[in-house]
């Protein structure tokens, strides 16, 4: 149950984040047919970007695994993907950015 309650605490953040900024919710959830998904989709400035939510503390190239499949069909850049985690690390990966739980607000941009 830790990684469900941390993603929705996250989730929630996001959300709340924008509403204090005084803009509505662009927040979704991103599922194919075959499996495929997304923890959050964030549309900011006319584009989306993914969010992957990750309670583990300690950073893993597989946080940025289901990520890289919406990045090919939306040719979104990697430095436009994101992944929350539960550790306090907050870096610009080759695969995209690693943040920490603390600073998944900065996800939304700027108002």
């Amino acid at each position: 149950m830790r990684g469900g309650l941390f993603a929705s605490m996250i989730i929630g953040e996001l959300i709340k984040a924008r509403f204090n900024r005084g803009l509505e919710n662009n927040c979704w959830f991103w599922r194919d047919q075959t499996g495929h998904e997304v923890d959050c989709l964030l549309e900011t400035a006319g584009e989306l970007r993914p969010v992957e939510i990750k309670a583990g503390k300690t950073a893993s190239p597989e946080f940025f695994a289901r990520m890289q499949y919406w990045q090919t069909l939306s040719s979104v850049p990697a430095e436009r993907s994101y992944a929350v985690h539960g550790g306090d690390d907050t870096l610009a990966l080759a695969r995209g950015n690693l943040l920490s739980w603390r600073k998944a607000s900065s996800v939304i941009g700027k108002p």
